[in-house]
């Protein structure tokens, strides 16, 4: 059996259609073939609406899916004004119009403070790639002492149990380690020494 797809207007076969799962009829098929409706989708996910929306979706599921907090999840109309009055936002889809619309550069939502949730003051717009390299670049990153953040180095090491980066001076020589070096700060180590003589 055949159908007319309404929207390239080519008779085609009915493995081309999309059933309805909609319609009480289980063979009711949709008006518009397969390959029109992926063409269509196409054009409208680079529409700003198209934009919004798959931006939204994403957040929602990478919330339910406990990828990031939860928190007070910004409604879809407070999202929506965001993004429309967003000059940070319409350079992105520019340009990735320029670039012909190549993966890397679509936008997306990258939260501010990745401890915080898609709330209304922690969202900004960036590309794909300015998102993903902002995320590896943060996973590498610990807390040092007085709350700031930096790179591991050569004269800083990890401390387990405070979980900062330490200076390795404050560390105790360790010749069983490969480092030379305790894996616990003179801090922490004095605090779990103390305990163990308890």
């Amino acid at each position: 059996m055949t159908k007319i797809c309404v929207k390239c207007n080519k008779e085609k076969s009915l493995d081309l259609f999309s059933k309805r799962r909609d319609m009480k009829d289980k063979n009711a098929y949709r008006k518009i073939c397969k390959a029109c409706r992926v063409e269509q989708s196409k054009i409208y996910n680079r529409t700003l609406n198209g934009i919004i929306s798959n931006m939204y979706a994403n957040m929602k599921f990478r919330t339910k899916r406990n990828i990031v907090p939860s928190g007070n999840f910004i409604l879809k109309s407070v999202f929506n004004t965001i993004c429309k009055n967003s000059n940070s936002l319409k350079i992105i889809i520019d340009n990735w119009a320029k670039s012909n619309y190549v993966y890397s550069f679509a936008p997306s939502v990258d939260r501010i403070n990745s401890k915080l949730g898609y709330i209304e003051d922690n969202i900004q717009f960036l590309t794909l790639v300015e998102n993903v390299s902002k995320g590896q670049r943060e996973k590498n990153q610990v807390r040092v002492e007085n709350g700031d953040y930096m790179f591991p180095t050569k004269t800083h090491k990890w401390c387990r149990l405070c979980k900062c980066l330490v200076d390795k001076s404050d560390f105790y020589k360790a010749g069983t380690k490969r480092d030379g070096l305790n894996y616990e700060c003179k801090k922490c180590k004095a605090k779990l020494d103390k305990g163990r003589k308890r």
